[in-house]
């Protein structure tokens, strides 16, 4: 066996693999035949749980017809991303949407291990830029379910950056736009090269991204489709039916990116056959009302401000990269096109290269990078009793930090208090999607239902509570008084982005902690 290290691409629509190949100093993508599509590497992420207790996993469910079926799981990126409750049931048992990853990024090590034939005590995994601390903690988690000792994380932009990073020059300095099945992103990347060792390594200039991808343009898609067809998403027989529906606006989709129009079919229960057309003039009517175009833009200006706030232009941006499923789509390349120019453009297999710079990240390149979310310690003010947020990190701070980053003064909220604490929040940027009120949701039937997600979760979703199984750590001796000014803390970041405390106790004198691990950032 091989010392190539294995690095996965975990998609919400398709997962991709690479080894990184020790010998070579090459990194590559690999398909799993049993598993794969025809193309060779794609695998759908997909996992089919059979009543003889087998599963089925990828293109094999494709193969057998088993896409609508209630004990296929699908989008399983997409809810644990979004904190989903969703769970299918397979006999006895209920599968939540971990549960079914980690069963399916087994499946998918095994196999790879049987056949490339390579022994790794690591995996390298890829995040979405917007993505919580605690979905990363979940994947690094993983360890003992992939029989792994050590996952490794790289955000998927600044991965898909690093798999182009050989086809740029040293100074060069593009732009990867990355559209997939369940997020947008943008990174703004320099290949910069060593002088003493002549070593590659990528520096992020500046990254955004939001929670939009091609399922939404399933939705929007399926939304249509029953428009123009005289049906509601809620009838009986649409619902009963609303798996093969949704397949069907997926393939049009796809097929749009080639085509001028697609005539479409499909059967409902009571007999009735639909059949109609969906051109691709519509569909990007469709985007346009659901500005996503905009989005597009705005990604790639919030990219680029923070490209500029390190000293390079927008007009220094010599190569426009975009990767991903989505990027297919003709109107989101020629968007990209009308901002920069045809000339910039390198259209090239757009798939594989998350996989492939995240294999070059296991493989020893390195990626100079930043804080992407803001982080905030809440506390009560003492003005008008509501809940506020004091910033502890800000968005886009580089690190390793040379010194404390921030200092802040911790109080006692009664009296005898011998343990004081912190709750400290992960807090997103991500603009609430104009018309993303609508969310797909499978039940247990395999049945897609429509549900409107209200703004107040919807912001929910942007605040993540990073300590909440532990906020109290700062021990008191002797206990403090309500409104005493206890504790002096001081901020810090590793190179591991871990957020690291030091605190002193102020009226002992005494430093409690120094440098202290207390949350990973992403």
């Amino acid at each position: 066996m091989t010392e190539n290290k294995l690095a996965i691409d975990f998609g919400n629509s398709n997962t991709v693999l690479a080894l990184w190949n020790a010998h070579s100093k090459m990194a590559e993508t690999i398909g799993l035949p049993e598993f794969s599509d025809a193309a060779g590497f794609l695998i759908p992420s997909l996992i089919h749980y059979q009543s003889n207790g087998k599963m089925l996993v990828g293109h094999q469910i494709i193969a057998q017809k088993l896409l609508s079926s209630p004990q296929t799981f699908r989008w399983m990126k997409r809810y644990i991303s979004l904190r989903s409750p969703y769970q299918i049931q397979v006999g006895d048992f209920k599968i939540n949407a971990q549960k079914a990853s980690e069963d399916f990024l087994f499946a998918l090590k095994r196999s790879a291990i049987q056949a490339y034939s390579f022994q790794s005590d690591e995996i390298t995994l890829s995040v979405p830029i917007e993505s919580f601390e605690y979905y990363e903690n979940w994947l690094i988690s993983l360890t003992d379910q992939l029989q792994t000792q050590k996952i490794r994380i790289i955000d998927e932009a600044s991965a898909a950056a690093a798999g182009y990073g050989e086809k740029v020059h040293p100074g060069e300095i593009f732009l990867l736009f990355d559209f997939g099945g369940s997020t947008m992103q943008a990174a703004i990347t320099i290949v910069e090269e060593s002088e003493k060792s002549g070593n590659r390594f990528c520096r992020i200039l500046g990254k955004a991204g939001c929670n939009i991808g091609g399922t939404v343009i399933d939705r929007l898609i399926y939304e249509e489709v029953c428009l123009v067809n005289g049906l509601s998403p809620h009838q009986s027989e649409v619902i009963q039916n609303s798996c093969a529906i949704l397949s069907t606006c997926e393939q049009v989709k796809q097929q749009l990116s080639t085509k001028e129009s697609i005539t479409y079919s499909f059967a409902l229960s009571n007999g009735r056959t639909i059949t109609n057309e969906l051109t691709r003039n519509r569909l990007e009517q469709i985007l346009m009302e659901n500005q996503f175009f905009e989005s597009v833009h705005r990604i790639v200006k919030e990219a680029a401000i923070q490209a500029a706030d390190h000293g390079y232009s927008f007009e220094s941006i010599k190569k426009v990269i975009p990767v991903g499923g989505s990027c297919q789509i003709p109107m989101i390349q020629k968007t990209l096109m009308d901002q920069f120019g045809s000339e910039k453009m390198v259209l090239g297999e757009p798939m594989g290269a998350v996989a492939r710079g995240a294999a070059c990240f296991a493989g020893g390149l390195e990626i100079f990078d930043f804080i992407q979310h803001e982080y905030a310690v809440r506390y009560r003010n003492p003005e008008n009793k509501e809940y506020t947020f004091h910033t502890i990190v800000n968005r886009y701070t580089r690190y390793p930090t040379m010194e404390p980053i921030s200092v802040m003064t911790i109080k006692a909220s009664y009296d005898h208090q011998s343990l004081l604490g912190l709750a400290i929040y992960e807090i997103s940027n991500q603009k609430i999607f104009p018309t993303g009120h609508l969310e797909i949701i499978f039940n247990e039937k395999g049945e897609v239902r429509l549900f409107p997600i209200e703004n107040e979760e919807h912001e929910s979703k942007l605040l993540y509570w990073m300590n909440e199984h532990s906020p109290s750590f700062l021990p008191a001796n002797p206990p403090a008084i309500k409104g005493e000014a206890r504790f002096t803390v001081k901020f810090e970041i590793d190179n591991n982005k871990m957020l690291l405390i030091s605190a002193s106790d102020l009226k002992s004198g005494e430093e409690v902690f120094s440098r202290f691990p207390v949350v990973r950032l992403t």
